[in-house]
């Protein structure tokens, strides 16, 4: 069960990380999207924002849902 969690919680670090290098580069190039304007460290923020919360209910779902918890040991799960 700790071993799915920390699993769980090493991918999606990673994809903090990278999206948090990748919205700095785009916010130091000045990079705008040609059809909106937008700035694309703003279309990448969300990524940033989604994993920090995906680590918050993987966590949640490991360690507090009774359900999920029974299924994990049980073998039933074997990714999230």
């Amino acid at each position: 069960m700790h071993l799915y969690a920390v699993c769980g919680t090493v991918f999606f670090s990673v994809l903090i990380y990278k999206t948090w290098e990748l919205m700095l580069q785009q916010y130091s190039a000045g990079e705008s999207s040609p059809a909106l304007g937008l700035k694309m460290f703003l279309v990448t923020l969300p990524l940033v924002i989604s994993a920090a919360l995906a680590i918050v209910a993987h966590i949640t779902t490991v360690y507090f849902s009774p359900y999920m918890r029974k299924r994990i040991l049980k073998g039933e799960m074997i990714a999230s």
